[in-house]
């Protein structure tokens, strides 16, 4: 399953993480769930906002006034309603048994 019991695979991460840039150190702490050191600040909000409530955490308020500052009230929405979109995509998975490579027939 896609999503909180399973992951895809994990080289797809680790393989587009690093064709975008971003620095070993970094790919390794995302596709772990740790905190990243993303130097860009969007990205290091995206980052951590969308870890916190992954996580299932209300966001603390140094993380709120840092993405407003950074994405605005409507990047905000957006990315919510993108986490939103991967989420029901990974529920809809999982409760079809999808296996992880994509192929495959759902269960009946």
């Amino acid at each position: 399953m896609w999503g909180w019991t399973r992951r895809p695979p994990p080289h797809a991460h680790e393989r587009r993480g690093k064709e975008v840039g971003l620095p070993p150190v970094v790919v390794d702490a995302i596709v772990a769930g740790r905190p990243a050191a993303l130097t860009d600040e969007r990205e290091g909000v995206v980052y951590d906002v969308a870890l916190a409530l992954a996580n299932g955490r209300l966001i603390p308020q140094d993380l709120y006034d840092r993405a407003v500052t950074a994405l605005g009230h409507e990047g905000i929405t957006d990315l919510i309603v993108l986490i939103g979109y991967y989420t029901c995509v990974s529920l809809t998975m999982n409760f079809y048994s999808v296996p992880v490579s994509g192929g495959g027939t759902p269960r009946h």
